[in-house]
């Protein structure tokens, strides 16, 4: 999430020619444990400020032994640590964001937001199956098309009046898919037809509550 190697030298597996590679371009001396991020990645001001951000939000959270979606989801809306960057005048934005939940079974969701900015973006569950539709709202036009390839979804957030939008309202929505797809997982019984269009449906409703509100520019 900081867009650095966050793996040191706390590592069990490593390819088999790691260490031969990196001593014989001079990256290691081979005298100590190969530290990866160090080695190849080096010391990067921005980015190590964004990694010692995250860790220190990381131990926040996960303090009293508990870490949930929701953990994940607000240290990837935090603008302080830079985490999450909106920075128009730079360029610079937090382009997607994801949280996965991962089982031994093969019920793991992937919550995804699809546009830029998570503190304004929902993260919509996806659940791989064997008849999965994401749907037309989160694919951009070919370049033959339109040369701004902007998918519906990445559309409605530009045209939304966000000085107006109850963000708290969107927020609730997604609390609510959330602990709904949590609850299933939890549950023994399952169904998978009803994962099909479940990413679909939530980008639908939250085109529909950004179109409540509407940029009168």
């Amino acid at each position: 999430m900081s867009n650095v190697y966050s793996i040191e030298d706390d590592y069990d597996l490593q390819s088999k020619n790691l260490e031969t590679f990196a001593r014989e371009n001079q990256f290691w001396n081979g005298q100590e444990k190969l530290n990866f991020a160090e080695i190849f990645a080096g010391p990067s001001p921005t980015t190590d400020e964004r990694l010692k951000a995250g860790r220190k939000l990381l131990e926040t959270r996960t303090h009293n032994g508990n870490f949930s979606v929701f953990d994940m989801i607000y240290i990837l809306r935090d603008e302080e640590s830079g985490i999450n960057v909106d920075n128009k005048t730079r360029g610079v934005r937090t382009t997607s964001s994801q949280v996965s939940i991962l089982t031994s079974s093969n019920d793991a969701c992937h919550f995804l937001t699809g546009t830029p900015n998570p503190k304004k973006s929902l993260f919509k569950p996806f659940i791989f199956c064997e008849k999965v539709n994401l749907g037309p709202l989160t694919v951009s036009p070919p370049e033959e098309v339109s040369c701004q390839r902007v998918h519906p979804l990445y559309s409605a957030h530009e045209k939304a009046n966000w000085q107006t939008i109850d963000i708290k309202r969107l927020f609730d929505f997604e609390h609510d898919e959330i602990m709904e797809i949590i609850n299933q997982l939890k549950s023994n019984q399952k169904r998978h037809d009803s994962h099909e269009g479940l990413f679909h449906n939530a980008v639908s409703t939250e085109i529909e509550l950004l179109r409540d509100h509407p940029s009168t520019q």
